[in-house]
């Protein structure tokens, strides 16, 4: 073998022993708001977003297919005004989690499918900034089971 295949080949074996970074997504505690009544537009859903790689996570895009869209807000608090804004992405740091929650970061699933009202769990998919697709069922319930468990 000549010396440069032998570099060549060292190189290589080198490379492949190199950790890869890479994140690893984990979506856990996942929920949506019950519709309020039947032929409502549009409900919020909770969870929250563990990345338990070396490397932070993009969230870009949410989808469903019983959902018409699916849109990222958070809510804010200015001179005792409550605001809902669209976020265009949801950043989670490596080894971090962020969690959706009623008063801050939450998904607004908008366009209901009337499927929604006869079914309790609602299938999500979430696309990162890596082209990585993640996907969780969503467990429908009240806004008031919510709040009372918390209370407990």
């Amino acid at each position: 073998m000549s010396a440069e295949k032998a570099f060549i080949s060292t190189l290589i074996a080198f490379m492949l022993m190199l950790p890869t970074a890479q994140a690893q997504v984990l979506i856990t505690e996942a929920w949506a708001s019950k519709p309020v009544s039947k032929g409502a537009a549009m409900t919020a859903a909770f969870m929250c977003i563990e990345n338990d790689g070396t490397v932070p996570i993009e969230v870009v895009d949410a989808s469903s297919p019983i959902v018409n869209r699916i849109e990222m807000h958070r809510i804010q608090h200015q001179d005792g005004v409550v605001r809902m804004r669209r976020v265009n992405s949801i950043n989670v740091a490596a080894n971090q989690k962020v969690c959706l929650e009623p008063d801050g970061l939450h998904l607004m699933l908008i366009g209901l499918d009337e499927v929604i009202y006869r079914e309790t769990n609602i299938p999500i998919q979430f696309k990162l900034a890596s082209g990585e697709v993640v996907q969780t069922i969503l467990v429908q319930r009240s806004l008031l089971e919510d709040s009372h468990q918390s209370t407990q």
